[in-house]
Parts: structure tokens; C-alpha cells; sequence
């Protein structure tokens, strides 16, 4: 009976291990999408909330194919274009309805995407990789006007 006691306590030994390496796996299968938003070299994305109407993304980054989560944080829908241009915001070209004419002379857009809803996201990589000024906005009627919008120097 002693080796019975020994090869149960053995058993409920390695049943918790298992019960604990199956535990990790769903921990980390429940992150994978999260992970996704990492960069190929390990960085993690850099997550930029839209608000309404700003664009928080920081204001100088090295050059690179750079992934950026986008999250809405306000309250209506929103978009996020990004154009390489030496133009101030306020000498954009404009539509008749006030937005951004994005196919204009000095305007050369890298990046589009889909509308992200409020409490959405949104995961993109952006090619950042020549050194520069890039500008970040939302192009939605009236928020470019309202001043969403944001310069980046990448260098």
C-alpha cells in the first residue's frame, strides 16, 4: 500500500502540472491578438487614441515600417490618413466642403484605412521609413476644420 500512497502522490503531482501548463496555454491564446500588434522585431505597436478631434501620436520617431494600433476614444466615427508633405496644415489643399483634398499638389497620402467606430480599433503598419514630415488626420466632414490632425517629424 505504501507504493500505492507514493504513485497517487505522483499522479496528483503531474495532473497539476498539466492542469497549470494548460492554464498558460489558454492565458496565452486569450493574448494572441494583442500580440499581433507587435512589430517583426519585437516592438510593440504604438497606440495612438483618436479622440474628438485630436490625434495623440507622438510628435518625432525614427525611421521605420512602423505598426500603430489606432483606438477611438470618442464619441463619433473617425479615420486616420497619413500624408509625407513639407505643407502646413493650414496650406492643404481643400474641397469645396472643407476637407482635405487628398490627391492635391503636395499632398502624398502613405497610409488610408477604414472608419474606426467609437470603442473601435484599428491595427496598421505605416511606412515611415524616409525621413520627413508626416502629417496624421482625420478626414471625416468638419474634423480636419476642428483641428484633427497632427504633425510627425520622423528623423
Amino acid at each position: 500500500m505504501a507504493g500505492g500512497g507514493a504513485i497517487t502522490a505522483v499522479l496528483l503531482i503531474a495532473i497539476a502540472a498539466l492542469a497549470v501548463a494548460f492554464g498558460a496555454l489558454v492565458v496565452a491564446l486569450s493574448h494572441r491578438d494583442s500580440l499581433a500588434v507587435a512589430s517583426t522585431s519585437g516592438a510593440a505597436a504604438k497606440v495612438v487614441s483618436l479622440t474628438d478631434f485630436q490625434i495623440n501620436v507622438p510628435t518625432t520617431m525614427v525611421p521605420g515600417d512602423v505598426k500603430f494600433h489606432f483606438t477611438n476614444d470618442g464619441k463619433v466615427a473617425h479615420e486616420v490618413l497619413v500624408f509625407a508633405t513639407d505643407l502646413q496644415p493650414a496650406n492643404f489643399p481643400k474641397q469645396p466642403d472643407g476637407t482635405v483634398n487628398e490627391d492635391g499638389p503636395g499632398m502624398n497620402k502613405v497610409s488610408d484605412g477604414e472608419n474606426i467606430d467609437p470603442a473601435g480599433a484599428q491595427d496598421r503598419s505605416v511606412d515611415l521609413t524616409k525621413p520627413g514630415t508626416y502629417v496624421f488626420l482625420c478626414n471625416l466632414p468638419g474634423h480636419f476644420a476642428q483641428g484633427m490632425y497632427a504633425t510627425v517629424t520622423v528623423k
